[in-house]
């Protein structure tokens, strides 16, 4: 009887000159061909990315001006200094509203408490938009009371000219004393 030898094996599969995807075998050939396209195409896919990136965050940012303009135009609109000093002497509360991962990233001021004042458990987490975190009735919530462009009462914080990084700083360190809330996607 003629004994018979299996292939080593690694993740269950076995070592020999075959791609597995998706459990199927790409016989050699035709494997070092897809490696070699996939390689040809990373660097072409990086180069058409960068730009549709940049012009992506321009059309945010021109989106963003626009829409800081409207908010002066209606007496809604605040410098950052004067929204921190607002805080710093015991007045009102932030909101840092994200509206997704790619952004915009508002900041808004309101003469309220809104943690004292919501009828649902305020958010606390620095960037809310990461998970499913049970917030959604105070997002909906502090969105129609404060941040509609219509019948909203807080005041955009113009953070135009201030440093990114300060100010998520300066919003953690409230967060932690419960003066900024923040809050997910709509």
């Amino acid at each position: 009887m003629k004994k018979e030898y299996l292939p080593k094996q690694s993740f269950g599969y076995p070592l020999d000159s075959c791609w597995h995807i998706t459990g199927k075998r790409i016989p050699f050939p035709f494997s070092l061909v897809a490696a070699v396209l996939f390689l040809l195409l990373m660097p072409i896919g990086a180069l058409v990315y960068g730009p549709f990136t940049a012009l992506h965050m321009r059309r945010v940012k021109r989106r963003e001006r626009i829409f800081a303009a409207q908010m002066q135009e209606i007496g809604r609109l605040i410098s950052w200094e004067d929204a921190v000093a607002q805080i710093e002497g015991g007045r009102g509360s932030l909101v840092s509203e994200y509206a997704s991962l790619g952004g915009p990233h508002r900041v808004w001021w309101t003469a309220d408490d809104v943690v004292s004042s919501s009828p649902f458990a305020p958010c606390f987490v620095p960037f809310p938009y990461v998970e499913d975190d049970g917030f959604d009735d105070f997002y909906v919530w502090c969105a129609d009371k404060y941040m509609d462009p219509k019948t909203g009462g807080a005041k955009l914080v113009d953070t135009e000219a201030t440093d990114g990084n300060g100010i998520q700083a300066t919003l953690d360190a409230y967060m932690q004393k419960q003066r900024c809330v923040s809050i997910g996607p709509v």
